[in-house]
Parts: C-alpha cells; sequence; structure tokens
C-alpha cells in the first residue's frame, strides 16, 4: 500500500509540474495553439541500465507497451502499468517519469520531455547559440537535418512553459517539446487474401468492392521510375521486389540502408511495401504498382522490438525521416506512405510534410499518403499526422 501511495503522489506532482499555469494547459506547434490534457492511464518511464547489449527489454518490461533506447545507456519504457514498474526499477539508476498528454478532441498520446525544437527565423552561429542558450539556461543539444536545433531544459517539469515563453517572446518559426510519441503501426489482417484488389465475395464478402486493380493492370503496372517512399520500421531486399529496393535512411540510427536487417521482431515495413510493389511472378503476394521502386525508411531504429505493433519515436525523428525522403538531393521520392499514426501535432513533422506536399518532386509537390488509424471503434476521428491538410487520408 505504501509504494502505491509513493507512487500515486508522485504521479500527481509530476502531472501538476509539467502543466501551464493556465487554468487549461496549451503549447504551441508554430502559431497554433493545442490544448491538451494529462492522460493519466500512461507515463513514460526513463532510467539508465548497466550492460544494455545483455539485457532482453521484452523478457525483462513485460508491462511495457512498447520502448526506445534514448542512447547507450538509458531506456525509455511507456507503459500503462506505472506501479508494477515502478516498484521493479526501484533499484534502477536515475529513473524519471514523464507524462503522457492528449490535445483535447484528439486520440493521439505524446510525452513531455525534457527536450525542445526551435526552428529560428534566421540563421544562427555557434555563438550565437550559445548566447541564446546561455540567456534561457539552456543546454544546446543538436542540430537537426532539416534545420531545427534541439535543447535540454534545466528542469525538466518546466518544459512546456519555456518553450511556450520562447514561442511568444523570440524570433522563431516555431518552439515547442521534442515530445516522445506513442506511434501505432495499421494494417489489415487480412491482406494476404487480398480481397481489396479484386474481390469476389471471398470469406462472405460483398463481390466488387474492390480497387478494380485488375482492370487497371490490363491499362498499365505503373512506371517503373516512380520512387515511393515507405515510411515505417524498414524495408528488406526481398526476392518480390527485383531489387527495386533502393537506398534508404535510418532516423537517428548508424547507418543509412532503413532495412530490418532480418530482425523477426520487425517486418511491418514489409508488408505495406508489397501491398504496394510486389512483383506479379508467382512469389508471395501480387503489388498494386509492381514496376515501382521502394524508398525504405525506418523510423524505429531505437526500437528493440514493435510491441502490439506500436514504437515510439521523437518529433526530430520522424521529421528527419520525412525530410530525408522528399528532398531531391537525398531520396527524392515522388510518393511518401505512412501507414501508421499517433502523437500530438507539432510543427517539426507538419513542416515538412507541408515541405514534401508542396516543393518535393522538384517543386511539383510529392504525395503524401496517411492512414486515417484503426481506432476507428473508440474514436470517431482521424490520428494525427493523417489530419495535416493537403495529405491523402485513407480510412481502413
Amino acid at each position: 500500500m505504501k509504494g502505491f501511495f509513493k507512487w500515486f503522489m508522485v504521479s500527481l506532482i509530476v502531472v501538476f509540474l509539467f502543466s501551464n499555469n493556465d487554468d487549461i494547459p496549451y503549447y504551441w506547434e508554430g502559431e497554433k495553439k493545442h490544448y491538451y490534457e494529462i492522460d493519466p492511464k500512461k507515463i513514460l518511464i526513463e532510467f539508465t541500465i548497466d550492460r544494455m547489449e545483455e539485457q532482453n527489454l521484452k523478457v525483462s518490461f513485460p508491462e511495457a507497451e512498447t520502448y526506445r533506447i534514448k542512447n547507450d545507456s538509458t531506456i525509455q519504457l511507456i507503459t500503462s502499468s506505472g506501479l508494477k514498474l515502478m516498484d521493479r526499477l526501484s533499484d534502477q539508476k536515475n529513473v524519471i517519469q514523464y507524462p503522457a498528454i492528449r490535445v483535447k478532441g484528439t486520440y493521439g498520446t505524446s510525452f513531455i520531455t525534457d527536450e525542445i525544437s526551435i526552428m529560428f527565423k534566421s540563421q544562427k552561429n555557434e555563438s550565437e547559440l550559445k548566447e541564446f542558450a546561455d540567456k534561457l539556461d539552456l543546454k544546446y543539444l543538436e542540430k537537426t537535418s532539416y534545420g531545427a536545433h534541439l535543447f535540454i531544459v534545466p528542469k525538466r517539469t518546466s518544459t512546456v512553459a519555456i518553450a511556450n515563453s520562447i514561442q511568444e517572446n523570440e524570433q522563431v518559426l516555431w518552439s515547442n517539446p521534442n515530445f516522445v510519441h506513442l506511434i501505432s503501426l495499421f494494417n489489415d489482417p487480412l491482406y494476404p487474401d487480398q480481397y481489396y484488389l479484386n474481390n469476389n465475395a471471398q470469406g462472405g464478402g460483398t463481390a466488387d468492392i474492390d480497387i478494380n486493380a485488375p482492370e487497371a493492370w490490363n491499362i498499365s503496372f505503373g512506371c517503373n521510375d516512380i520512387r515511393v517512399a515507405v515510411i515505417d520500421d524498414g524495408v528488406e531486399n526481398h526476392e518480390d521486389f527485383e531489387g527495386r529496393v533502393l537506398a534508404g535512411f535510418t532516423a537517428g540510427g548508424n547507418n543509412t540502408g532503413g532495412l530490418p536487417l532480418n530482425d523477426p521482431s520487425k517486418g511491418h515495413g514489409l508488408a505495406c511495401a508489397g501491398i504496394l510493389a510486389a512483383s506479379h511472378n508467382e512469389i508471395g503476394i501480387k503489388g498494386v504498382a509492381p514496376n515501382s521502386q521502394i524508398i525504405p525508411i525506418n523510423i524505429f531504429p531505437n526500437v528493440p522490438d514493435l510491441l502490439n505493433p506500436a514504437g515510439a519515436a521523437t518529433n526530430a525523428e520522424i521529421a528527419a525521416a520525412i525530410n530525408w525522403a522528399w528532398r531531391p538531393d537525398l531520396g527524392n521520392a515522388h510518393i511518401l506512405s505512412n501507414s501508421w499514426g499517433g502523437g500530438t501535432p507539432n510543427a517539426d513533422v507538419t513542416t515538412q510534410i507541408t515541405n514534401a506536399r508542396t516543393i518535393g518532386r522538384d517543386n511539383l509537390g510529392a504525395i503524401v499518403v496517411f492512414s486515417s488509424g484503426n481506432s476507428h471503434e473508440i474514436f470517431s476521428g482521424v490520428l494525427y499526422p493523417a489530419t495535416i491538410n493537403g495529405v491523402i487520408t485513407v480510412v481502413l
């Protein structure tokens, strides 16, 4: 009982301290203000661990919904079983709790940590960045590939207040927390039957409720120079792609291949790529556009096992991946395919998706497709980032 009371009181304090002074807490997404509420059902627990390479996190922490490796010694676990996990972590080092939030009226979940993402209106040199950090008692972390700068706040309970103050008083395009987002991966559990291509009432369905793929194939199998970025957990150069998997990108990772490297805990991106572009070769399934080239983009390199399936990634990791995908000098994708969603709106991701749509594909604008989410039974809306203007949202 004492353990529960202690955890409950600590949770209350965390919730109180991470809120703004306003009656309704808020944060900024550029010039757009979002009012949010604390989600007491979930929490992110961060701690340091010895001998990281010897740990099997999935076995050691079955209470975790998902987790990410922040660095060589720090783990971040997302859980709905805070009491159980806190009791078991009592002997771990530097255990910190971060609260879950949801923007009012939405379903995505994010966690406020001690990092802020700032995009200045004008470029700043090293001395100017140091002066800015010193003035606000911030610690400079790094510059992202898309031009934003990451800072660490002096007190983890002041993240939102400091980010808001910078947005409201400094010359910036945006200042928002570098959230950790709980990301869900979406697919249809019946995709091996491929009823969506040509529905003959298999499985008791209604005939001809499909995308008329055979009719389209009578006209074309797609152009062989169309580049589709599959932003997910990586794509292997599978036999069903006949060498059409190009060089890719891994957000925050140590390589640029974007591949799961036969990791049995991953493979969602491979399944999505198969639906898009698998060859018509009597192997496996048939892709909708089998001439397409696949650009593998991995936004979950720091997640050892994708559970439920679910993963976790920050604004900066997701935005860097999208930025790499659309830029003409990098991925140069014509289409960005995303079968995932979740988290709260933020300027990093929104800006990069907007850039892809408007100045990608040599300023013609790339096509950006997002799944609406698999949560229609418990939530009647659409999950971010599928809510961004101009995105093609596919309702499952």
